[in-house]
């Protein structure tokens, strides 16, 4: 009797098992898919932690029960390998001379995100800039005009953006810069129309710069509580309302961006001069995005970062990492650095280089 209770129980666990193991292989895959010809492989790769952290607890109770099945289903978790290469890193920052210093930063058009004054927000990132002295600035979300446009560099490209003429986008430069421009997406929506470039010299040798913000999710607060885990106090019904337009939201914003990074790659693609690519995209590293814009150029995080390299304040509960530095593989990465600090809702990522020899 014991005996068939025990294969009746392994044959229920087995298919509760089986939609979610479905769901791990494919998250783990999605982002081999296009969000154009597959809008809901974009949402799951969204999900891959949820369906890790799932399919190891099933994991772990064939194993504690002793089953070949358990075998199998820890070799599965081998599928997810590209996730954990790029998702979770030991540090290995070196103390170098390294030559050139970056530094990526959503600014949220400089407004606030933990209640202080605009003017106080203004001295705290001026004090990072003063702390960390990097050769190159890039940002997004910045006022362009005005006096949160003067910040400490000797060179500046700005171009507007967000439906704004003061808003946009911006590389500063310590070097001279010799050329610059904008280029338009073919597709655009809430007025994330293009990305910004720009050529700079240094030390005899000539880099481009590229700064972008892709389309974001147009998620409103009440999404990134639900996203968060903090939705329990909502009904069933509010629930699955909230979770449907969660899902429209993504899907949506997943396709544009890919139609966003085909031509952004294209322009990577062309570049006469090797790449230092810097930005919001609004993705995590398990996307369509990343892995095509990692394609050709190498992502700093996993050269020398440490921990998840969690670059988004909104949701505390669930580490994100949607802000780049990537760069042509001729460039040495030296040192990653997340700075952990509340200003915007984005946090500042910082990294070190040193130039390609001739």
């Amino acid at each position: 009797m014991k005996s068939r209770l025990r294969t009746v129980s392994r044959l229920v666990v087995m298919v509760i098992h089986a939609p979610f193991l479905l769901l791990f292989i494919l998250s783990c895959t999605a982002f081999y898919f296009n969000p154009n010809e597959a809008p809901v492989m974009g949402v799951l790769g969204l999900l891959f932690p949820l369906f890790l952290g799932i399919h190891l607890v099933f994991t772990g109770f064939w194993l504690y029960r002793g089953k070949k099945f358990g075998i199998l289903s820890t070799l599965l978790i081998l599928v997810a390998w590209p996730h954990f290469s790029s998702g979770l890193q030991f540090g290995n920052s070196q103390e170098t001379d390294a030559t050139l210093s970056v530094m990526t930063y959503n600014l949220r058009m400089w407004y606030p995100h933990n209640q202080e004054s605009r003017e106080q927000m203004k001295d705290d990132v001026f004090g990072i800039l003063e702390e960390h002295q990097p050769d190159l600035l890039f940002v997004q979300e910045h006022k362009i005009e005005g006096e949160y446009a003067e910040l400490p560099f000797a060179y500046r490209a700005v171009h507007p953006m967000y439906d704004s003429r003061r808003n946009g986008l911006g590389i500063y430069s310590r070097q001279p810069i010799i050329n610059s421009g904008f280029i338009e997406y073919s597709e655009s929506r809430n007025g994330y129309t293009g990305f910004a470039w720009a050529d700079v010299e240094i030390d005899g040798k000539v880099l481009r710069l590229i700064t972008v913000h892709l389309v974001n999710t147009a998620l409103i607060p009440e999404s990134y509580q639900t996203l968060g885990g903090e939705g329990s106090e909502l009904t069933q019904e509010q629930l699955e309302s909230e979770s449907a337009d969660i899902y429209n939201r993504l899907a949506s914003a997943y396709q544009v961006r890919a139609t966003q990074v085909k031509e952004l790659s294209s322009f990577v693609a062309d570049s006469p001069y090797p790449i230092i690519l810097c930005g919001d995209f609004n993705d995590t590293h398990t996307s369509y995005v990343y892995k095509q814009m990692t394609e050709n150029l190498k992502d700093a995080f996993v050269l020398k970062g440490k921990g998840f390299g969690d670059t988004f304040n909104r949701m505390n509960a669930v580490p994100l990492r949607i802000d780049y530095i990537l760069v042509s593989p001729e460039l040495n990465c030296h040192s990653f650095q997340v700075i952990d600090v509340p200003y915007s809702d984005h946090k500042p990522v910082t990294a070190s280089f040193t130039l390609p020899s001739s």
